[in-house]
């Protein structure tokens, strides 16, 4: 089977590829030290472990063989995969040479492998139900697997109507469709129904509602499809119930606009059905130019997300059952739902088309469906998560969706609500980690998108990667079976925490105050990448943050390895997500202390944030926290930087808000909306002072100050302070950068370092017209009054604003000029009528050179004239 997607798993519990090998003999068989390939011109490709229990097949028995690529998992795992594209595969002796058996395959559909029937004998077939581990004879055998059908008209947009037709090569096969998202088979013609619920008891005393029914329909295929715009066509799907809500206040009052998804499928007796095609078709007016977003189109069988029983977007039993346990119970917080349902049991099989900027789609592949999210589940608005998995069709998604990220293939993606933002300004999360996306951390990328389900309009989701195992490997090429994410208080996602409660332990029995047990510290963590998350999670106001959406990482490693790549040096790391509760005025959000409960011991916090305040215990680490926090808040976590940031937000989806908010009911209005996004823009004005004010308060600080930080020349170096450079390619940092000014705090020692450019050379640091030091690097051991300090490079000082040259003569004669000194770097020259000034050899600098009508700068062929402008 190369293509497993829930017939079996392995010891980890993964679908992989497997091979079965049966023993027709009246005896065992040990086949460790065999060999096995899936090259038929390279029988020796892999021997497998000698010496081995778990090599022998008994008597009449099977033994299983995980194609998985990862050997590391135990004896029966191969170092390599089976395509299902078609390939083979082969045992040979321990000689090299003989060849036991062997067999080839053609493309492989999903669950359906492909072996002998009845067991060991010549003949081969397809088997729907697969017997690992067991007897092929009891299987049903298939000959013959029927090829996908053919769509005359390709998937997209269109302005008019649009005739399709469906065609298939197979003789006597039957041709099945549906319009609805569902899968087409022949076991849904004439339709099927399914409950489902639109009122619940949502508090004692309620009256629920009955249940409903509601269908879906597969028909056969007998002449072309005619295809229109289906914008006043009933809704349907959007008016079933997402929450516990008694009256829900969310289904939408009008039509909506709606796609037309088809799907087919080719089948007939004794053989196996084909890969179901699905294909959108929008058709509007307007065609592409409707929508400015991305579009997804989303296809489900609709009884799996809203069947009362099944379905898991909806209350359904599981929260009736919830109320009739607790009768008399309020439904706060994380009361049981069908949503609440987690895990690969709960994954369906959908399709998923995604339209760029273009009339047809740049991706169309199945996908498996979840829902995502925490508490958010619970909101009318579902996240969902989408899976690319060889029984799918494809292990990725292979499409650049983000423009900042290099990469053009994903494991895992997000379509996501915005969580507890779903009815505010829809983008919050989205925008604190674009603000924060270039610091030592891992953010999400995201593309704000329009989402079609089943072909009904489902309103604007943030389309996402998702942090897990397969982004760690896709990023750093860490093995995903390698590693350790835990969450919140060391709860295991991945491997295992022992590593983590071992460094906790450190943090109790030793004080960092100590430089060498800070030291190990270091080795045990980034801390770089920890510093930034933290000051990046508390200057968001993340009210949803300590106690939970903490995830961190590590590669598995046995020690430190200082001089491996980034991500593999076996020290922890930590992930940026789920930020949809910070960037909010309302609740006092602006001025919360989230510095306080990031080194609290209260409400449970304590092991979440032992790290941070045991490592505030040593004085440098304390300095470079403050300092590094201070860097953030005048360059990364500027007020105007945030804006345009949100601004640029709300200009992607503000053509878009109107239709959503009309499926939605949410937010209310659009002046709402555009309230909600002017409180994010109000918060990052308003965040820096009140943060600023929990520093001080935290470290005891008395004051905070200006420091106003200027270079003699631009052209000729920058100012470093604390851990952040001057120049316009740091963000934050305005393109005309000096004088630059920032806010730091007193009694905190600050470090300056000048840098030159190349050919150029620091002289000395300048404030108030005199030197204060030669020294490259200038500590200021606490900022006690505003303070305006300079650097000067090239022997620059006191620039005259121009230099107009008083006589002809050479240009290194101070005595030529108006300026009393020969041209700085930072000075405008102007070489007067009539005067001609040589510059024979050697290096000239000035801010510009204007040479008036009649004179002369007459240059040898060894002169330089470097200008500022």
């Amino acid at each position: 089977m190369a293509s497993n997607g829930n017939t079996i798993v392995d010891e980890l519990g993964e679908h992989e590829d497997w091979v079965e090998i049966y023993n027709p003999g009246s005896s065992s068989v040990d086949i460790g030290g065999y060999y096995v390939s899936d090259k038929l011109d390279n029988l020796t490709k892999y021997r497998l472990p000698a010496g081995d229990p778990a090599t022998v097949i008994p008597a009449n028995g099977f033994l299983i063989l995980w194609a998985s690529d990862e050997p590391s998992r135990g004896t029966l795992h191969l170092p390599f995969k089976l395509s299902a594209g078609g390939e083979a595969f082969a045992i040979t002796a321990p000689d090299g040479n003989t060849l036991i058996n062997s067999l080839s395959f053609d493309e492989q559909q999903t669950d359906i492998s492909y072996g002998r029937y009845p067991d060991g004998a010549a003949n081969l077939f397809f088997f729907s139900g697969s017997t690992p581990g067991a007897s092929n004879n009891t299987a049903a055998p298939y000959n013959e697997v029927l090829a996908a059908p053919d769509f005359s008209v390709a998937a997209g947009f269109y302005t008019s109507d649009v005739q399709l037709s469906i065609e298939t090569d197979a003789q006597d096969a039957t041709i099945y469709y549906t319009l609805d998202g569902s899968d087409p088979s022949p076991d849904h013609v004439g339709g099927t129904t399914y409950q489902y619920k639109n009122k619940y008891e949502e508090n004692p005393g309620d009256i629920p509602g009955e249940l409903l029914a509601q269908s879906f329909e597969s028909y056969v295929y007998e002449s072309t499809i005619s295809l229109s715009d289906r914008a006043a066509d009933p809704n349907k799907i959007s008016e079933i119930s997402t929450t516990y809500d008694n009256v829900p206040d969310y289904f939408p009052a009008a039509s909506l606009n709606k796609a037309n998804v088809v799907r087919a499928i080719v089948a007939k007796p004794g053989a196996l059905s084909s890969e179901i095609v699905t294909k959108s078709y929008f058709i509007n007016s307007q065609g592409r130019s409707r929508y400015t977003l991305p579009v997804v189109s989303l296809a489900v069988q609709e009884n799996k997300l809203f069947d009362y029983n099944d379905g898991i977007s909806v209350a359904g039993v599981a929260f009736d059952n919830w109320r009739a346990a607790n009768p008399s119970q309020a439904p706060i917080g994380f009361v049981d739902a069908n949503y609440l349902r987690r895990g690969r049991e709960t994954e369906m099989e959908g399709n998923f088309e995604y339209y760029d900027s273009g009339n047809e789609p740049g991706l169309n592949q199945r996908v498996g469906v979840r829902i995502h999210g925490g508490a958010s589940r619970a909101y009318p608005r579902k996240g969902l998560r989408l899976y690319a998995r060889s029984e799918y069709g494809e292990s990725e998604f292979e499409y650049p969706f983000f423009p900042e990220k290099p990469r053009d293939y994903y494991k895992r993606l997000l379509l996501r609500s915005s969580g507890s933002d779903w009815d505010f300004s829809l983008f919050r999360d989205a925008v604190a980690q674009r603000v924060v996306s270039h610091l030592p951390f891992d953010t999400q990328a995201s593309q704000p998108s329009v989402l079609f389900l089943n072909g009904e309009y489902w309103g604007l989701h943030n389309l996402r990667e998702r942090l897990d195992k397969h982004y760690l490997e896709t990023t750093y090429g860490v093995n995903a079976d390698s590693v350790d994410i835990l969450e919140n208080r060391q709860e295991v996602q991945e491997g295992d925490n022992a590593r983590f409660l071992a460094l906790l332990d450190y943090l109790n029995a030793n004080s960092l105050t100590d430089s060498a047990n800070f030291a190990y510290v270091e080795t045990q963590i980034d801390p770089k990448n920890f510093t930034d998350y933290q000051i990046a999670e508390i200057h968001s106001g993340n009210n949803d943050w300590v106690d939970n959406n903490i995830e961190y990482w590590r590669k598995q490693t046995s020690q430190y390895e200082p001089n491996a790549p980034y991500g593999h040096d076996g020290r922890w790391r930590w992930f940026m997500y789920d930020l949809d509760e910070g960037y909010r005025l309302y609740n006092n959000g602006v001025a919360i202390n989230i510095l306080d409960r990031a080194t609290s011991t209260e409400n449970g916090y304590e092991s979440q944030t032992r790290l941070l305040r045991k490592m505030l215990e040593n004085t440098d680490y304390r300095n470079y926290f403050i300092n590094r926090f201070a860097d953030l808040l005048n360059t990364t976590f500027k007020p105007s930087r945030i804006e345009r940031f949100v601004n640029e937000y709300k200009a992607e989806i503000d053509p878009e808000i109107d239709e959503h908010i009309a499926r939605w009911n949410h937010p209310g209005s659009r002046a709402e909306w555009e309230s909600n996004v002017a409180e994010t823009i109000t918060f990052a004005q308003e965040r820096p002072a009140y943060v600023r004010s929990h520093i001080r308060e935290k470290f005891g600080l008395p004051a905070q100050h200006d420091l106003t930080l200027g270079v003699s020349d631009v052209m000729s170096g920058y100012v470093r302070v604390n851990t952040v450079d001057l120049v316009p390619a740091t963000p934050g940092v305005e393109e005309s950068t000096y004088p630059w000014t920032g806010i730091y705090f007193q009694d905190v020692p600050i470090t300056l370092t000048a840098h030159s450019k190349s050919g150029h050379t620091f002289s000395y640091w300048q404030e108030g017209g005199t030197t204060i030091s030669t020294d490259s690097t200038l500590v200021l051991p606490s900022l006690t009054e505003a303070r305006t300090i300079t650097a000067i490079f090239d022997g620059q000082s006191d620039c005259r604003g121009d230099c107009r040259s008083l006589s002809s003569g050479n240009w290194n004669e101070a005595s030529r000029w108006s300026c009393g000194h020969v041209p700085l770097a930072c000075e405008a020259v102007v070489i007067s009528e009539g005067h001609t000034i040589a510059l024979p050899t050697g290096i000239a600098k000035a801010k510009s050179v204007e040479i008036e009508n009649g004179a002369l700068l007459d240059m040898g062929d060894d002169a330089s004239l470097q200008l500022g402008n």
